[in-house]
């Protein structure tokens, strides 16, 4: 069976999507598909996996006329974008327009699904979480929670609703406090520029799983997330999460490991909280929910009825 995805494979730092699609596509050639690099003849199944208005260009549009030439191949939407994610107007439209020619839609929370319900979505659909790779990202056997505690995010996005508002709120009280430390590893908003908070470049895989088990807590102030990548490597890493309550499908993820907060004063109180409580949260993670063996299976169980 052969599979075209409208991603490309990364092995670099970049967004979440690119290495959980990369994750996937590794699975699959070891279940035995082959999976197209390019639109050709044969093709049993495509994958749409981006909707960036962006990429639809180049990745989504040129879908149509191959499905139209060749309607027995089979469509797999993954719908991971929203409008009100990216604070855009033109994502949801794409995203009706790709899934216009799907058979199957999967959507990367329930939250996202919803949303889109709201707006008109009303075929079925599954849900599938994100998922990171469990040899990069897991946890140190033994962790006890010392003083200063430390605090850690990362982002590849630059977008402003990745939570830049509670990261400097946050740089200017650090100022004060001596108990508390930040870093924020990844890319950031131009006008980003704190005085207090430790910055470090993009990291990848092993890098990144070996630098985020350094930290006690997992911050994410991201706004009305699809779901993400950030928060699972860093749960997967042993770090309980502090997430914001518009986080969207994150707080799907992190409701059992992790503190909701609402502005930077509830986030301090947050802290405090899972200070008192950090072993009980930390105990609390999923592992095996937050790898990308559960998410592959899961995409793979909908691929195989699909082609069945």
């Amino acid at each position: 069976m052969k599979i075209f995805i409208n991603e490309e494979i990364r092995y670099e730092p970049w967004g979440g999507g690119a290495h959980v699609v990369t994750s996937l596509i590794e699975y699959l050639k070891e279940k035995g598909f082959t999976i197209a690099s390019k639109l050709e003849k044969n093709i049993d199944l495509i994958i749409i996996w981006s909707n960036s208005h962006v990429r639809y260009k180049a990745r989504t549009k040129p879908l149509f006329k191959y499905k139209k030439k060749n309607p027995n191949t089979k469509i797999l939407h993954r719908i991971n974008v929203s409008d009100i994610s990216k604070n855009t107007t033109n994502v949801n439209e794409l995203v009706f327009k790709s899934n216009s020619i799907a058979d199957e839609t999967i959507f990367i929370s329930k939250w996202l699904a919803n949303y889109y319900i709201q707006d008109g979505f009303k075929r079925s659909y599954h849900v599938i979480y994100n998922g990171c790779n469990s040899n990069f990202f897991y946890p140190k056997n033994d962790k006890e929670l010392e003083e200063p505690v430390n605090l850690v995010t990362h982002h590849w996005s630059t977008n402003w609703m990745k939570g830049f508002d509670i990261y400097m709120e946050l740089d200017k009280i650090l100022n004060k406090r001596r108990d508390i430390t930040f870093t924020y590893i990844g890319r950031y908003y131009d006008n980003y520029t704190p005085e207090n908070t430790h910055i470090i470049p993009p990291l990848y895989g092993k890098d990144l799983g070996d630098e985020l088990r350094n930290f006690d807590i997992y911050l994410t102030a991201s706004r009305y997330e699809a779901s993400g990548l950030h928060h699972v490597e860093g749960a997967r890493c042993g770090l309980p999460v502090l997430y914001h309550e518009e986080g969207g499908g994150i707080n799907e993820v992190c409701k059992e490991h992790g503190i909701e907060y609402n502005d930077i004063h509830s986030l301090l109180e947050a802290i405090e909280e899972m200070k008192d409580k950090y072993n009980y949260y930390r105990n609390k993670i999923n592992y095996d929910f937050l790898s990308n063996k559960r998410c592959n299976e899961s995409y793979y169980k909908v691929i195989v009825e699909m082609l069945e």
